[in-house]
């Protein structure tokens, strides 16, 4: 991710990988794969993006491009291509992990650069999910598993989270000086809390730098920990383990299936009781940004 932080304005050709290792930031060590993929596989693929004098953003249209065509892999029938598929996605995480480290070594790190690095992470997961549903209903001949899918790509999908931020971006729109105080910044967090917003201190915020392009705490919390698990980049290892898990069943002469199904019900559950859960907690959240504004907000039909 293409985010502003670390050394910057390393020669590319003087580049090694263990100077890579160097620009690593913070989130790349908050988990354990994200340790794994971030500080020991990443650096050698960002060193070869360096040679072959890739800029950061071209890095993040090439892991975009590879996770799309991975997720277009796993909607035909079980085989080897499906496993090609689910190596493309790790393939695309990996390379989620070298854009940033190739702009921070180049010293363009950019927002802008974050925002195309964010899309792939809207949009590859849930074609993931409905290519892998749409592959398993196919093969039962049934269309209950295309309903899974539909639930479980709702569910890697944070909708949830950037309508949240949409009203916040529209409230500090008509009130400039919203976006300025410290409780509208507690708000701007994805783990934020309507008590957050209530404790913190009048006047000027400290920048949340620390908590990086996704808005998390300093720390994580058991909720991220269980989302990074599930939903990013959880959903393409579970998918990855679930496909080999597949085609190995197959082989063995059993259901090519039942792995994909579980993965499948698991995100179908965890949208069921983890987005009414965000929902409220966002809801109130943006009522205590209300109240400490003193009630000034957009009109409901602002955009219509």
């Amino acid at each position: 991710m293409a985010l502003a932080s670390g050394p910057v304005g390393v020669e590319p050709g003087r580049a090694s990988v263990a100077r890579i290792r160097t620009v690593t930031k913070r989130p790349e060590h908050e988990f354990v794969l994200a340790r794994y993929y971030g500080s020991i596989i990443s650096p050698y693929l960002t060193w070869a993006c360096l040679r072959l004098g890739l800029s950061a953003d071209q890095v993040t249209i090439v892991g975009g491009v590879i996770g799309a065509a991975g997720a277009a892999l796993l909607f035909p029938a079980l085989g080897p291509w499906t496993a090609v598929g689910v190596i493309a996605l790790q393939v695309a995480y990996i390379l989620d992990f070298s854009d940033g480290q190739v702009a921070r070594m180049r010293g363009t790190s950019s927002m802008a650069g974050g925002y195309l690095d964010w899309l792939t992470h809207l949009y590859v997961p849930p074609a993931a999910a409905l290519a892998t549903s749409a592959s398993v209903a196919i093969a039962v001949g049934q269309p209950w598993p295309f309903v899974l899918g539909i639930a479980a790509a709702l569910e890697l999908a944070p909708m949830a989270f950037q309508a949240k931020e949409h009203i916040l971006v529209a409230m500090a729109r008509t009130d400039p000086a919203l976006g300025r105080s410290a409780f509208f910044f507690a708000a701007l967090n994805d783990d934020a809390r309507s008590g957050d917003v209530e404790q913190a201190p009048d006047g000027a915020p400290t920048p949340l730098r620390a908590a990086g392009i996704a808005g998390r705490a300093r720390r994580p919390s058991v909720r991220s920990l269980v989302g990074e698990v599930l939903i990013y980049p959880g959903a393409a290892h579970l998918l990855t383990l679930a496909v080999f898990a597949d085609l190995a069943s197959s082989v063995l002469g059993g259901p090519a299936v039942g792995a994909r199904v579980i993965v499948l019900a698991a995100w179908t559950a965890a949208l069921l009781v983890h987005l009414p859960l965000v929902v409220r907690r966002n809801y109130r959240v943006i009522r205590a940004v209300e109240g400490r504004s003193g009630g000034h907000a957009p009109s409901q039909n602002s955009d219509q």
